[in-house]
Order: structure tokens, then C-alpha cells, then sequence
């Protein structure tokens, strides 16, 4: 199993936790897919922060920005799992890609 196999899986087995997804976020730095990786740290920030509050909205914004440069892209990757009918394992293995 790949790295980013474990850290996926790790991320879907504590759903409510952000070290995970953290981990997950460097992991992409890490395999060139830092677009991917700022969107997850984006979104925990968003979460974290006042709601309402200029940091809250900043993040809000920058994650919308950076899903709609990529969403193409993105769910290109999920719609290509899904219609292939992959599991889990190998749909998480396509998503790396």
C-alpha cells in the first residue's frame, strides 16, 4: 500500500479529526499536487476560524477559487473511479494519480 493509500485511509477512518487530513495535504506538497493540498488547508482553516469573520470568509474564498480552477480536473479523477467501478483501494489509487 502507498503512502497515500494509508494517509486516505487514515483521513476516511477519522472523519472529524484534521491531522489526518493535514498529513494527506503534506503528502500532496510532497507528490506535486500542491493545488490539491492547499484546498484541504484552506477548508480546515475556514472550519476553524469565527464563523463570519474575515478569516473565515478569506479561506471560504480561496477554496472556491481553487475549486473552480480544478474542478475539471478533479472530478475527472472521481467520475473516472466510479465508472470504472473500482473499491475503495483502487479508486483512492486513481484519485493519486
Amino acid at each position: 500500500m502507498s503512502d497515500g493509500v494509508a494517509l486516505r485511509r487514515a483521513v476516511l477512518a477519522e472523519p472529524d479529526e484534521d491531522l489526518p487530513r493535514l498529513a494527506f495535504a503534506d503528502w500532496l506538497d510532497e507528490n506535486g499536487r500542491s493545488a490539491r493540498a492547499e484546498l484541504i488547508r484552506v477548508q480546515i482553516e475556514a472550519a476553524r476560524a469565527e464563523p463570519f469573520s474575515h478569516a473565515q470568509r478569506a479561506a471560504a474564498a480561496l477554496g472556491g477559487k481553487l475549486l473552480g480552477a480544478h474542478q475539471t480536473e478533479w472530478w475527472g479523477e472521481f467520475r473516472t473511479a466510479v465508472q470504472a467501478g473500482l473499491g475503495d483501494d483502487e479508486a483512492v489509487h486513481v484519485s493519486e494519480a
